[in-house]
């Protein structure tokens, strides 16, 4: 396996430390995968989650309560390359998790949809993932 020119993260610490823990689940499986090919971009993930822990709880339940919602958000960050969350959270005004963030860690939603733009791709494939962040979230907080 060649190095990489990045760091070890905790999100690749926490999902490729190593293969059996990685295996115990379908997607801790695949998000292990998802961080090995995607390197660069969990490492930027890793940064996002360390620097907005208090928003990085929201995602996890707004991933965890309303996956579809959730990866929906996803793929309109992806898709819609200049709105921002301001202009995403009154599409949704019946999601108490979006109203929240929108409320109270917009400048961290903000960084996580310009995350999901810099790696359209690998947004996508994470969120194909069941509950990737869940799982992530769950992991990174134990170390």
């Amino acid at each position: 396996m060649p190095l990489s020119p990045f760091p070890p993260t905790p999100i690749l610490v926490v999902v490729c430390i190593s293969w059996s823990c990685a295996a115990t689940t379908p997607s801790a499986q695949s998000v292990a995968r998802w961080a090995e090919l995607n390197r660069e971009a969990a490492h930027e993930l890793a940064n996002w989650s360390r620097s907005h822990i208090k928003a990085m709880r929201h995602f996890l339940r707004w991933e965890s309560e309303r996956p579809e919602e959730f990866r929906d958000f996803v793929l309109w960050a992806v898709r819609n390359q200049t709105p921002g969350f301001d202009l995403y959270a009154p599409l949704h005004p019946d999601s108490p998790i979006v109203q929240e963030i929108a409320g109270n860690h917009l400048l961290s939603a903000q960084a996580f949809l310009e995350w999901c733009r810099r790696y359209p791709g690998p947004a996508e494939a994470l969120v194909a993932s069941p509950l990737p962040l869940d799982w992530i979230g769950d992991h990174l907080y134990r170390l």
